[in-house]
């Protein structure tokens, strides 16, 4: 099941977002969690130059089990692929689409 905080803003994000939820939902479902939370899209506060203003990054809440955060992490990175950072916060996964080399 995939869920969202109030208030959190997701439409106006680039394509890759929905993947990103899409790839995520999967990922905790196959580790046993039962419901992926979207903490942040575009709405909020960030670090200046955050990619979330651009609508190219995501936080979604830390599974249930503490001790999946790691593998749940590796697992998305790897299903993400290279144009893609995965980063395990505090309290947070924060992804985001940043290509390493341009579209040609």
């Amino acid at each position: 099941m995939i869920s969202h905080k109030p208030g959190v803003r997701i439409a106006l994000c680039h394509w890759t977002i929905g993947h990103i939820i899409h790839i995520a939902d999967q990922v905790y479902q196959a580790h046993g969690e039962n419901e992926l939370v979207v903490t942040s899209g575009t709405e909020g506060t960030h670090s200046p130059g955050s990619l979330h203003y651009l609508g190219l990054a995501v936080d979604l809440r830390l599974p249930d089990d503490r001790a999946n955060c790691l593998a749940i992490r590796n697992e998305l990175a790897n299903r993400l692929g290279a144009d893609f950072d995965v980063v395990l916060e505090a309290n947070h996964f924060h992804i985001e689409c940043q290509p390493k080399q341009p579209y040609r």
